[in-house]
C-alpha cells in the first residue's frame, strides 16, 4: 500500500475528535499496517519490549499525554476510534524513535537548516526515517493554523504555522529516558503558542520520554535546542 503523500484536511467546523475520527476511518488499514511495521522493528532491536513491558509504558505515555494535552489526546482518541486501533499500537505509532534505545550510524538521522539573507529567511528539515514509513508519509492541514508533516495516524512531526514560526526536530540518543508526553503532541503544542519565547519557555518545561534536538523559528530569530528528560540547552541561536 502507497497512499502517494496525501494531504489530510481537518475541518474548521469539526471538533478534534471528530477531525481524528475522519483521520483515522480514513487510513484505517495503512494505521493499522504502519504500526505493526513499526512494533515489530522496536521488538526486534529491543527484545526486552516485549509484552507486558511494552504495553504498560504505552498506556502510562497515553496518560501523561492526557494530562499535559487534553486536546491533542481527543484527536489521537479519535484517531484511535476511527481507525480501531489499540492505545498501545498508536502511542508506538507516535512515539516510536522514544520507545527504542539504539545507536544512530553517522549517515543516519535528520537535519533541520536555517538560512537568512537580506530579503529573507528560509527553515526547513530533511526527514531520515526507516524506509518502511515512505509509504505512509502524510500533510496535516488545520485550518487557519498549521500545516505539518506526518504519518498517517500521528499528529505531525514536524510543522509551520500561519504566523510564520515553525518546529523542526531532530531524533537524539539519550541514556535517561522515561514515560512523559508523546513527542508529535509536544511539536504540535510547542508551535501553537504565540511566539518564540513562549515555543521555547513550553518546549523546556515539557516533562519529554527522550532526547530530541529542536529547531523553533519564527520571522524574526531561530534557536537550536537539545532537550531531555534530565536537561535542556540552547546549542546555537540566530537573531535578525
Amino acid at each position: 500500500m502507497d497512499l502517494n503523500f496525501p494531504i489530510i484536511n481537518y475541518c474548521r467546523d469539526k471538533s478534534v475528535l471528530l477531525n481524528g475520527q475522519t483521520h483515522g476511518e480514513s487510513y484505517r488499514s495503512a494505521i493499522h499496517e504502519l504500526a505493526s511495521i513499526r512494533k515489530n522493528l522496536m521488538i526486534e532491536r529491543n527484545p526486552g519490549l516485549r509484552g507486558e513491558t511494552l504495553s504498560d509504558l504505552a498506556h502510562e505515555q497515553w496518560e501523561i499525554n492526557l494530562k499535559f494535552y487534553p486536546q491533542l489526546s481527543a484527536e489521537l482518541e479519535g484517531i484511535r476510534q476511527g481507525s480501531n486501533t489499540s492505545i498501545e499500537d498508536l502511542v508506538i505509532l507516535n512515539n516510536y524513535t522514544d520507545f527504542r534505545d539504539i545507536q544512530v550510524g553517522e549517515q543516519e538521522g535528520c537535519s533541520t537548516v536555517f538560512v537568512r539573507n537580506k530579503q529573507q529567511q528560509l527553515c526547513g528539515q530533511t526527514w531520515d526515517m526507516h524506509s518502511s514509513a515512505m509509504r505512509f508519509v502524510c500533510v496535516i492541514h488545520v485550518p487557519g493554523q498549521m500545516v505539518l508533516f506526518s504519518l498517517v495516524g500521528c499528529v505531525g512531526m514536524m510543522g509551520y504555522h500561519s504566523s510564520g514560526r515553525m518546529v523542526g526536530v531532530n531524533n537524539l540518543n539519550s541514556t535517561d529516558a522515561r514515560s512523559g508526553v508523546i513527542w508529535p503532541a509536544l511539536v504540535r503544542a510547542t508551535l501553537g503558542e504565540s511566539e518564540l519565547a513562549t515555543m521555547r519557555d513550553h518546549l523546556c518545561k515539557a516533562q519529554v520520554t527522550s532526547a530530541h534536538s529542536y529547531l523553533l523559528a519564527d520571522r524574526y530569530q531561530a534557536e537550536m535546542w537539545e532537550v531531555l528528560p534530565s536537561l535542556s540547552r540552547c546549542t546555537g541561536r540566530v537573531d535578525i
